[in-house]
């Protein structure tokens, strides 16, 4: 197939004034329905889409067709693959919470975070990480975080999750997103071979 094996849009809303926090879901949804259009030639209908368990959507007509969508309260992220499950996670840059940092870090990344030149920045690298992997399985926080370990010393990506890749972007300072793709039929992981940004950041294998 010559189809991309998966494409990240992300859209920042920085420059935007006066919106609300479902104001950003009905863009999150937009640009889901705008990617759908875009990469796969699919309307996506008011009632075109499944919810698992976990809340985690899919395409009713178009089970093979993977993607996932996330949000924070400036900016937004959609991910869609033709050949694998797919998970994202965008997270603006703040002050971490202590709480989350305990609850799902292993001693060994709250070491490497702590000890960091850029604590909250690091941070969120892991953080996005973690929840793209939990997204692309499909069940989100309900999954243990803690047990979903990464080293990414060096610029590798390095991860106890196998047979799935993972990606960081960060296009924006303000920003961290991560991607997870091909889990349970990437041979192994490790950075992606073929990804896609929109617009300006390509990502070639």
């Amino acid at each position: 197939s010559n189809k991309k094996a998966a494409v990240i849009y992300c859209l920042y809303l920085d420059h935007l004034k006066n919106y609300t926090s479902n104001d950003v879901h009905i863009f999150s949804y937009s640009l889901l329905r705008y990617v759908l259009i875009s990469e796969a030639g699919i309307t996506l209908t008011n009632d075109g889409l499944l919810y698992n368990l976990w809340h985690k959507p899919s395409l009713k007509k178009h089970p093979y067709i993977h993607f996932n969508i996330s949000h924070c309260s400036t900016a937004i992220a959609v991910a869609i693959s033709f050949r694998a499950p797919i998970g994202i996670d965008i997270e603006a840059i703040r002050e971490y919470s202590p709480y989350s940092l305990n609850r799902c870090f292993s001693k060994e990344e709250k070491d490497y975070i702590k000890n960091s030149i850029n604590p909250n920045k690091e941070f969120f690298r892991l953080w996005t990480l973690k929840e793209s992997y939990v997204k692309a399985i499909g069940i989100g926080m309900s999954y243990p975080m803690k047990k979903v370990n990464f080293n990414n010393k060096n610029h590798l990506i390095v991860s106890n999750k196998v047979k799935c890749r993972f990606l960081l972007i960060e296009d924006n300072s303000n920003y961290v997103t991560s991607c997870c793709y091909g889990v349970g039929k990437a041979r192994n992981n490790g950075e992606f071979h073929r990804i896609y940004q929109c617009k300006k950041n390509i990502f070639h294998g």
